[in-house]
């Protein structure tokens, strides 16, 4: 076993691709024997079970394509975008990451490079530059850095972002020397090849028609004998530049509604906060609400098993004016019941 040994195939610099061997030979004849024209001796050379930490010179045309990749947009994979939803991002930026450490030339283009949603039709995305830009180090064990970035004004990534694809798939197709031999290749038992990207989606835009929808087990276990009105008030201060109507149904175990306690259902609870013109919040937009349970339902509430809770969702003056949403932004809500009895002394 040859371990640690430096390997040179050029003989002195004067070729390439070449092991020499020398062999001494000495040849015994043996008694009895005789030699005639056309006997000779030959050799044989197996490398076998051949591991490197690293190799220089021309290491020929070979693919190094990643595998095929798909990158999950998860804000479009939320329960909120329902089908009816529209949602402009002004903003959107793919960026495009590449990393490499192998030492050569290597020609790469985008076979695959999509937006697409189950079910849908996939779009192309449009503006890569062809071929890749693949850096190349310089210095063994080293990685070589680049990237490029696709935006509004040199792809169609505006367009493609808002149709809300829930999925970014790409496959590159790569092989290394694309233009011929060159003597300087080297690689590592480490080196790689690498594409990663990054989808930016700043929220600053529109949305319209947003919708959320949820089930919660629910049980008054009330002496509704005893219970003459139910009023709930709602206090709330909205920071968000979103309006939000709400739904809150009382159902049944057959999901047969008892009571809608907000009527008419998905009125604007929470009035979006006030906006400057550059989008952002200037102040936040109080408000309050009293929803009454009816009496002649007050008798039934008993029955109740679930509250279905629905909620649409529109940026300011309905999704027609564009905003900016920051993690400093709030919501205060503050919910109090008041419950009149009929007491007998």
């Amino acid at each position: 076993m040859l371990d640690g040994y430096k390997i040179d195939m050029t003989n002195g610099n004067t070729t390439h691709d070449v092991i020499k061997i020398r062999y001494d030979v000495t040849i015994t004849k043996a008694a009895g024997s005789v030699s005639v024209i056309g006997d000779g001796a030959s050799f044989s050379e197996t490398f076998t079970n051949v591991t490197y930490n690293s190799i220089i010179g021309y290491l020929g045309s070979q693919s190094l394509s990643p595998n095929t990749d798909t990158i999950p947009i998860t804000i479009f994979q939320n329960s909120l975008l329902n089908a009816g939803a529209i949602f402009h991002i002004l903003n959107p930026l793919l960026k495009v990451f590449l990393t490499n450490s192998y030492g050569l030339p290597i020609g790469a283009h985008f076979n695959t490079f999509e937006g697409y949603s189950n079910g849908q039709p996939a779009t192309a995305i449009t503006g890569a530059p062809n071929p890749i830009p693949i850096p190349t180090p310089t210095t063994i064990g080293q990685s070589a850095v680049d990237s490029f970035s696709l935006n509004k004004n040199n792809s169609n990534i505006f367009t493609l972002i808002n149709q809300l694809p829930k999925n970014v798939i790409y496959n590159v197709t790569a092989i290394s020397n694309p233009s011929g031999t060159i003597y300087s290749n080297f690689i590592t038992d480490t080196s790689q090849f690498k594409i990663d990207m990054e989808l930016d989606l700043p929220l600053e835009g529109t949305a319209s028609d947003f919708m959320f929808q949820d089930t919660v087990a629910y049980s008054f276990n009330l002496n509704t004998d005893q219970v003459k009105s139910i009023t709930i008030r709602a206090y709330i201060n909205n920071d968000f530049p979103v309006d939000v109507g709400m739904r809150l149904a009382f159902v049944d175990s057959a999901y047969n509604v008892i009571d809608e306690l907000i009527n008419p259902m998905f009125q604007v609870i929470m009035p979006s906060a006030s906006i400057g013109a550059n989008g952002m919040v200037t102040s936040p937009t109080p408000s309050s609400h009293d929803f009454t349970i009816p009496s002649n339902v007050i008798p039934q509430l008993n029955k109740v098993k679930h509250i279905l809770i629905g909620a649409v969702a529109n940026t300011t003056n309905s999704g027609t004016t564009n905003v900016k949403i920051y993690d400093f932004y709030y919501l205060d809500v503050k919910i109090g019941v008041n419950v009149q009895l009929n007491l007998k002394f």
